[in-house]
């Protein structure tokens, strides 16, 4: 089992919930959010990822909640390119976030996410 497996579930069950609790839907799930890849990346750039796609998926009639999830999985490494999809703009903005904050990261952590960005072209 993955670890995002359980933020997979919790977004589904977010999902089903009756719209008029999108706001506290909102809160629960930036702590679960936070809760998963904060381990890896730090509470700043976990608040800043999810914000970000607050903005561009959560609003409108329904957010997108699996661009939450594959954000997510790419942070913990467990992003899988033939099943999950994120767009061009998707990768510049996680690139941005991430370099914003790269005095703050683990090197390791940011080596990583950075070959993985290359390799999807997000760093021309």
């Amino acid at each position: 089992m993955r670890a995002s497996d359980h933020f997979y579930s919790e977004l589904d069950a977010a999902a089903r919930r009756n719209v008029v609790h999108r706001a506290l839907q909102s809160r629960v799930l930036a702590l679960a959010f936070s809760r998963l890849v904060a381990p890896v990346v730090g509470d700043d750039v976990a608040l800043e990822l999810f914000n970000w796609w607050q903005e561009r998926y959560g609003a409108g009639e329904g957010p997108i909640w699996e661009k939450l999830a594959h954000i997510a999985s790419f942070v913990l490494g467990d992003y899988d390119g033939a099943t999950m999809d994120l767009d061009e703009a998707d990768w510049e903005a996680i690139r941005d976030i991430l370099s914003d904050a790269a005095e703050v990261l683990d090197l390791d952590v940011l080596s990583r996410l950075m070959v993985e960005l290359v390799s999807r072209g997000a760093l021309d």
